[in-house]
């Protein structure tokens, strides 16, 4: 593999977005569980390197599992979503072939064969919501969650029981003010009923 990805700021270090909740161990213990995170900037600060650096943190730590990785829209996700993903891990040392499969559209996943079990990263718009159901995932990414309906992130919440797996979700978008569901749910105005720790990073622009 490749060198570490740089990361800086409120990105790094073990508190920091990329590593909050983990462990260098794949041991349920040490990884918390229902973990939800959110990064909220503007363009520049880093926020979509940050949510792929995570995703793919996870993926090399706890092989079988499963992902889903979310923008606004199909276009949204070849855009940007998957190309900030690809490039993290390119940057890793990760070549197609060898580490890893892309399947594109309309099957839309990757798979990750780094470890003894492969793990797999299906790619799905937030524009239908109710199409992201029936999955059992262990983490998901929720890129730019503000263009999506809040229905998007609780089926997303149910979908992460895979079992043998800390569950964790990360969002990373642009803030659209104090009315919107992610600022009252990160803010503890509205959060869904069950367990769940949520964070919430304001990334400098």
């Amino acid at each position: 593999m490749g060198a570490p990805i740089e990361l800086f700021g409120w990105q790094a270090g073990p508190e920091g977005f990329v590593r909050y909740g983990t462990s260098p161990n794949p041991v349920l213990s040490e990884w918390q569980d229902y973990l939800y995170l959110n990064a909220a900037g503007g363009r520049g600060s880093g926020k979509s390197t940050a949510g792929a650096c995570r995703t793919l943190l996870y993926a090399l730590a706890w092989d079988g599992s499963l992902g889903i990785v979310t923008a606004p829209t199909i276009q949204m996700l070849h855009d940007a979503t998957v190309p900030a993903l690809m490039k993290v891990m390119h940057e890793s040392g990760l070549q197609p072939g060898d580490h890893y499969d892309y399947y594109a559209l309309p099957r839309d996943e990757l798979v990750l064969k780094t470890g003894e079990r492969e793990t797999k990263i299906i790619f799905r718009p937030t524009e239908h919501p109710d199409r992201l159901r029936g999955q059992d995932a262990a983490f998901a990414w929720m890129d730019e969650p503000s263009y999506a309906v809040e229905k998007a992130f609780l089926n997303l919440q149910a979908t992460l029981r895979q079992q043998g797996y800390p569950h964790q979700a990360w969002l990373t978008g642009t803030p659209r003010g104090r009315l919107h569901w992610t600022y009252q749910i990160f803010n503890d105005q509205m959060r869904p009923p069950g367990p769940g720790t949520y964070k919430l990073d304001m990334a400098p622009t």
